[in-house]
């Protein structure tokens, strides 16, 4: 497409709206300290932010994602990677408007399973860290657009899909997004329109042009433009789940918080905690209990694959990563000037990516299924005893406690983009073990093998509306796409 006219500016869109992140965030400062792995980038005075440019590639991300189609006019938006064409839409520093200075974040343990053994590697544990819950900060853009510009209209109609987007909580900033970070919600958001020269006066003197108490520019989108509709599909799909006392839930906190010392069953003395759940930090200050994100999408990769490997079709091997090993040997046969290159790259990928690759993402693609933490409520802890014992001699070894969830209730939310038919089976068929309890149900956090972590569920919502799974799993279409993936 050609390069927009080298002419004065004739237009500006001024953005303003406060953006709130329930779950946090994760945007890494590139280096290790002595407090994590992974810390949050942080600037002089200590505050969490987010870079202008951050935002505008998250901004790219999620056009480029959703609107295909559109790729030609998303350049002209946010600029080309050669150089060649400069963006018109600038994008200011995200800072926190709810936070002091030095706050300190949420540290989140991960670690690096075995699959086929259910278990952590050995020496693959590490930290990030990711903001506090309910974190609030101000998004400003501004785009400028030249006189004669020949693709006015589609970049206004384009800029006004994205803040639609942007209020519909469909658009996500900084890293680690498939296991909920990052998600956002908009509120009080201000667009104006300012004609220059005409209102060149007025725009100077105003002091914010997007809020615009005087009323003197236009509202923007204003009633000719027409919204895009995204080229995608998602699937979205909440999972209202209970907590009972037969069944305990233990999702461990790695240490990172200080253990509770709580009263032992007689209520005579106290004791430090040696397993308690996972808590996390929330702006205001409370800490509340949550069922993990990272955690519910490990626990679902690991029953597809569980699926596809008793029908015994293609999936990972948990102790090799044959699909990326495989891709990467690939990859290393082509040519680098090759002008195809990425063409080429991008169909080894798809190529040698097994089906659960390709709905969870491994290191060469993204994934496509996002889950995120939830807040279980109405929670009630207790204190319970266990003594290990020697399998030589038969004796009791040293005693020690868990805290775990004995009642509570929760809602599972997850969200799929555009996947194919016996992807969308796939996924569902690992839904359906967690809505189903006579079948073999999948259990979180820890001490699964010993009754802790299933879950009662009460509701199953698919886009919104009450679903039952077994009665999607049934329908035609979709069971004759399995019987031709399983062929």
């Amino acid at each position: 497409m050609d390069k927009l006219p080298d002419q004065p500016i004739t237009t500006v869109v001024a953005i303003k709206g406060k953006l709130r992140f329930p779950h946090g965030y994760c945007s890494g400062a590139g280096e290790g300290d002595t407090f994590s792995d992974h810390p949050l980038r942080r600037n002089l005075d200590g505050e969490p932010e987010l870079e202008g440019k951050s935002i505008a590639g998250a901004l790219y991300h999620h056009l480029r994602q959703n609107y295909p189609g559109r790729q030609p006019i998303i350049d002209l938006l946010f600029g080309r990677d050669d150089k060649s064409l400069s963006s018109p839409l600038q994008v200011e520093h995200l800072r926190p408007t709810n936070a002091a200075p030095g706050e300190p974040g949420n540290l989140r343990d991960g670690v690096n399973l075995r699959r086929d053994r259910d278990s952590a590697r050995s020496g693959r544990k590490y930290d990030y860290e990711t903001s506090v819950r309910g974190l609030e900060m101000v998004l400003r853009l501004r785009l400028e657009l030249r006189r004669d510009c020949p693709h006015r209209d589609e970049l206004l109609q384009l800029l006004a899909t994205l803040l639609r987007d942007l209020e519909a909580g469909r658009c996500r900033f900084g890293g680690r997004t498939g296991v909920g970070f990052g998600q956002v919600s908009v509120n009080e958001l201000q667009a104006r329109q300012i004609d220059l020269p005409a209102q060149f006066p007025a725009y100077l003197l105003s002091p914010d042009p997007a809020a615009d108490t005087a009323g003197e520019f236009s509202p923007f989108p204003g009633e000719d433009i027409t919204l895009l509709k995204p080229e995608t599909e998602t699937l979205t799909a909440a999972l209202s789940c209970r907590i009972t006392a037969a069944h305990p839930l233990l999702i461990q906190d790695g240490g990172r918080t200080e253990a509770p010392v709580v009263k032992t069953p007689d209520n005579k003395n106290e004791t430090e905690t040696d397993a308690w759940p996972v808590t996390l930090r929330e702006v205001c200050g409370n800490q509340v209990e949550v069922i993990t994100g990272p955690g519910t999408r490990g626990l679902l990769r690991t029953r597809c694959e569980k699926i596809l490997r008793s029908l015994r079709k293609e999936a990972c091997d948990p102790g090799a990563s044959a699909c990326e090993e495989t891709i990467k040997q690939e990859i290393k046969t082509l040519a680098a000037n090759d002008p195809d290159y990425q063409d080429k790259r991008k169909r080894i990928i798809n190529a040698h990516s097994c089906p659960t690759c390709r709905i969870f993402g491994n290191r060469y693609r993204r994934g496509r299924v996002t889950c995120s933490d939830t807040v279980v409520d109405g929670s009630s802890r207790k204190l319970l005893f266990s003594v290990p014992l020697n399998r030589f001699t038969g004796g009791p070894g040293n005693l020690f406690n868990r805290l775990p969830l004995l009642k509570g209730d929760f809602t599972l939310k997850i969200e799929a983009r555009n996947l194919g038919g016996e992807e969308t089976t796939l996924l569902l068929l690992a839904l359906r073990d967690l809505a189903d309890n006579e079948s073999i149900p999948l259990r979180f956090g820890g001490g699964r093998r010993h009754g802790y972590g299933r879950v009662s569920t009460k509701t199953v919502a698919i886009n919104d509306e009450n679903a039952a799974l077994t009665e999607l799993l049934t329908e035609e279409n979709r069971k004759q796409e399995w019987e031709n993936f399983l062929e």
